[in-house]
């Protein structure tokens, strides 16, 4: 009952925020959706289970793999439906990912925001029910993935609904106890999720502020290797309640990265422009460097822990979007990552590998349209979709990039082309948003190979990135630009 509740008042919550229509007779009032979410059950509008199967829910001691995975990666995958157990490959559920999924797509992180949660691992003090975390973490490290993983510090008995826990030490203990569990396994730690959105923190900036200088001592204590991460801003608009937050932590440090959310607009370049906000992706970012500067964080790098964009029509009838294409989505993908890693952001996390399916109680809704394979719930899918094999493409291309050595060679009158050094050797990136073909002086030299980012399935429905072999004139590389990114590697 509580999750059907939880459902239909997450559905009105997002109807400001993305246009999901709430159901008219709904008379419910929200201290209902207070309690709902307090549970494991319901975080945030996607639903997760507790596993009754696991053995010794008591046990202490994480005997799982230590991380050996690829910090230095900048593709990370948020919010996967993975398995929490063993499960046979051959009979996965629909909409499930495993952790071997995700590593084979490229990716070298995976963002966990439904993992720590106090109220799920320790509800009653002193006990501890690890083994769904320990499952995950350990799954993550055999694949070599890197986790970002999300504290939520609220606790049924504590009395904590997206506030800052009334207990401070018995959460600060578990908080403890969970780093130095995971100390050889987890070393990036963000407390709360979208702390800027009343459905995941409900507290006012001072009592954020407190909990964090509370969370960065237990965790730099417990290992002094681990990084913690600010709690997100959800949008453009957060930077009121960020900015608020970063005052009240001027004059120390109790952060390592910054974590920015960003999602598409729905028009053909609305990746440099926000979903809800309409505010433009470069400004943003300046500004959330000034805020930094302003209070002593300006070596804190600026991640993007939450981003994506959509293929189809999301079904939301009190919002209108456009229809977007395989090729859209695959086109938006690889310009949401490279203007933003050209624009200073150090790593990105698609929402989200396989689909969702009912985020919020909205079927087919935008959130269940984001990701890079279908989900047979939703639609009778289950195939990758293109932006899957761009996304795995561009692992391949850009793993190696020395992110300090990007340029910008052209951001003017709608062509973009940028300039990243990877092994050592210049990776052109370019294209034209004004929707015509426009010819293009780049300066690369000898013969290259100009391939089209977005690939074409053939006859026998294989994936095909199609190239052309150009020579460079004295004057550089000519080429013709469209809307369709082209990557120009050296040879």
């Amino acid at each position: 009952m509580i999750n059907k509740l939880a459902a239909a008042i997450l559905v009105f919550m997002f109807v400001k925020l993305w246009g999901f229509e709430a159901p008219s007779s709904l008379g419910l009032e929200l201290p209902i959706l207070q309690e709902a979410i307090s549970a494991p059950e319901d975080i945030g509008g996607r639903v997760i289970s507790e596993r009754k199967d696991f053995a010794d829910m008591s046990a202490s001691t994480y005997t799982g793999a230590s991380s050996s995975c690829r910090t230095s990666s900048i593709f990370g995958i948020h919010g996967p439906s993975i398995n929490e157990g063993p499960i046979n490959p051959g009979n996965k559920p629909p909409g499930i990912d495993t952790l071997k999924d995700i590593h084979e797509s490229g990716a070298g992180w995976v963002r966990l925001d439904r993992v720590f949660i106090w109220d799920a691992i320790e509800r009653t003090k002193g006990q501890y029910r690890w083994q769904r975390a320990d499952y995950i973490i350990n799954e993550a490290n055999i694949n070599n993935l890197c986790a970002l993983v999300v504290v939520m510090a609220f606790n049924k008995n504590d009395g904590t609904k997206k506030h800052i826990p009334q207990n401070m030490a018995w959460f600060l203990e578990f908080l403890q106890k969970a780093v130095e569990r995971y100390k050889n396994a987890v070393l990036y730690w963000q407390i709360e999720n979208e702390i800027d959105k009343p459905i995941y923190w409900r507290d006012n900036p001072a009592n954020y502020a407190k909990l964090l200088k509370e969370a960065y001592r237990v965790i730099k204590q417990a290992n002094p290797d681990a990084k913690v991460v600010l709690g997100a801003m959800s949008s453009p608009k957060g930077i009121a309640y960020h900015s608020q937050v970063i005052e009240q932590l001027a004059g120390g440090k109790y952060f390592d990265i910054f974590d920015l959310h960003w999602f598409s607009d729905s028009s053909s370049n609305g990746y440099r422009t926000h979903a809800q906000d309409k505010a433009e992706l470069d400004s943003t970012l300046a500004l959330i460097k000034k805020t930094l500067t302003q209070s002593g964080y300006d070596q804190v790098p600026v991640w993007i822990g939450e981003t994506g964009d959509y293929s189809g029509r999301p079904n939301n009838p009190s919002r209108s979007f456009e229809e977007h294409s395989e090729e859209a989505q695959a086109t938006a993908l690889v310009k949401m990552y490279l203007y933003s890693l050209a624009h200073g952001v150090k790593k990105l996390f698609w929402v989200s590998l396989s689909e969702w399916h009912g985020f919020a109680g909205a079927t087919g809704g935008y959130f269940d349209r984001l990701g890079l394979i279908y989900n047979p719930l939703n639609d009778g899918r289950s195939d990758k979709k293109l932006s899957y094999y761009v996304y795995r493409k561009m692992t391949e291309l850009f793993e190696k990039t020395d992110m300090e050595k990007t340029e910008i060679f052209q951001e003017s009158a709608d062509m973009y082309i940028y300039k990243f050094i990877v092994n050592g050797k210049p990776l052109w990136v370019a294209w034209n948003d004004d929707g015509q073909s426009r010819d293009v002086v780049i300066p690369a030299s000898a013969s290259v190979s100009v391939i089209r980012a977005i690939p074409v399935r053939n006859e026998n429905n294989d994936i095909e990135f199609k190239a052309e072999t150009f020579v460079s004139k004295q004057d550089g590389l000519h080429i013709i630009l469209n809307r369709t990114p082209v990557f120009i590697p050296s040879e």
